[in-house]
């Protein structure tokens, strides 16, 4: 398989967090060494798949006879009944007995290289790094949800960015920002849980730092 190893830096500038129009000085630089592999297979879509895999969780399970929580006594005694012979209560054969077929959690064993991982990412960074920006967090601003929430609306009108698309917010800070605000076409994630399914279906991404 041929691959080709290209080093590429992404130049992007600072902004102020209370006016994102203002630019500090100095800026922000994506070092990538990217290495794309010259096939027709579809790579992104592949890991992307792969990522579900690993998310989706099933938690429908259905208990065997060897799983219930009965005792071991006899039912019923063995003869002078007339009756067939019962020998535990977990048998499927009884109310409250074991399932003979029915779904079951599988473990699979699904491997993403980390390498794979990053080439993802870095051409999904390539091919969106018009719509990225980057946001300087101050420590004293005070992250109140409301007045948070009209700040960040304020000033993505201000950048030309519309309420309506899709936004990937990403916090690389230590300040939690889970629960500030919560819009319809909005996510912040952190840093270490970011998908490469994220980059791909949001419209803008704006990183805190």
């Amino acid at each position: 398989m041929n691959l080709i190893t290209n080093k590429i830096l992404l130049f992007f500038p600072i902004r102020y967090f209370t006016n994102w129009i203002k630019f500090i000085k100095g800026t922000f630089i994506f070092k990538i060494n990217l290495n794309y592999k010259l096939n027709k297979n579809k790579f992104i879509s592949n890991i992307i798949s792969q990522e579900k895999r690993l998310i989706k969780k099933k938690s429908f399970s259905i208990k065997y006879r060897g799983e219930i929580a009965h005792s071991n006594k006899k039912p019923r005694p063995q003869k002078g009944t007339g009756k067939s012979r019962a020998g535990t209560l977990n048998s499927p054969l009884w109310k409250g007995g074991g399932v003979i077929f029915g779904p079951n959690i599988k473990f699979s064993l699904i491997k993403i290289t980390n390498k794979t991982l990053k080439i993802s990412k870095y051409l999904l960074i390539l091919n969106k790094k018009n719509n990225i920006l980057i946001i300087k967090l101050l420590t004293k601003f005070p992250y109140y949800s409301k007045t948070i929430l009209n700040h960040i609306k304020i000033q993505l009108v201000n950048v030309g960015i519309s309420l309506n698309s899709k936004i990937l917010f990403i916090n690389t800070t230590r300040h939690n920002l889970n629960n500030i605000f919560k819009l319809v076409n909005v996510k912040i994630i952190d840093i270490f849980n970011l998908l490469t399914f994220d980059l791909l279906i949001y419209n803008y991404i704006i990183i805190f730092i």
